[in-house]
């Protein structure tokens, strides 16, 4: 039931951690630069993770139609 839930919400859920890191990483006190390039890193890296996960969606969704 639970891993159903994250494999429906995925990218939902993807977004809301790399918002809250976000939030994080802009109200530390660290200097402008390192902001810049971790909110750079988290996007790359969100949408890797969002591409790479919604592939494996349609591969498995395809893979349990036609078995």
């Amino acid at each position: 039931m639970l891993g159903r839930f994250f494999f429906d919400n995925f990218q939902s859920i993807l977004t809301t951690l790399v918002g809250v890191a976000w939030m994080f990483l802009f109200f530390s006190d660290e200097p402008m630069l390192p902001k810049v390039l971790g909110t750079v890193a988290m996007f790359v890296l969100a949408v890797l993770i969002g591409w790479y996960g919604a592939a494996f969606k349609a591969w498995y969704r395809d893979r349990r139609i036609r078995p």
